[in-house]
C-alpha cells in the first residue's frame, strides 16, 4: 500500500464513520425530544407516555404490535413486562382524547390501524 491510497481509504473511513456518528445523534435528538428525561420509565402513566411517544416517532399509519415492538426496542424496563392489551387500551383512550385517530378498524383478529391527528 502507498502513502495516497492509505490516505484515499482513510478519509474515506473518516466519512462512513461521521456519517453514522451523525445519524445516530440526530436519532437521539430525536428520541429525546419525544422522552422527556423527567418522564416516567416505569410506574404510573409509563404506559401513557410509551405509548405517545412511539406513537409521535413512528411514521405513517401504525398498528398495537408496531407500538408495541417499539417500545420493546426503545424501554427496556417497561418493554420487558408491558402487555398488547395495555397498548391497545391506551390507543384506545388516545382516539377518544382526540390525539390520534382510526386510518382503518379492526375486526376480528385484524387489529385497528392508527396515526396521529394533524393539528
Amino acid at each position: 500500500m502507498k502513502q495516497r491510497e492509505y490516505e484515499t481509504l482513510k478519509a474515506q473511513i473518516k466519512a462512513e464513520c461521521q456519517t453514522k456518528l451523525d445519524a445516530l445523534e440526530l436519532v437521539w435528538k430525536i428520541s429525546a425530544k419525544a422522552v422527556p428525561s423527567d418522564s416516567p420509565i416505569t410506574g404510573r402513566g409509563a404506559v401513557r407516555q410509551a405509548v405517545k411517544s412511539a406513537a409521535a416517532i413512528v411514521h405513517g399509519p401504525f398498528t398495537t404490535a408496531d407500538i408495541e415492538r417499539h417500545i420493546k426496542e426503545t424501554n427496556s424496563p417497561l418493554g420487558a413486562r408491558i402487555k398488547r392489551a395495555s397498548i391497545s387500551n391506551t390507543l384506545k383512550k388516545l382516539v377518544n382524547e382526540k390525539i390520534i385517530e382510526v386510518v382503518e378498524q379492526g375486526t376480528g383478529r385484524q387489529g385497528s390501524t392508527y396515526r396521529l391527528r394533524a393539528n
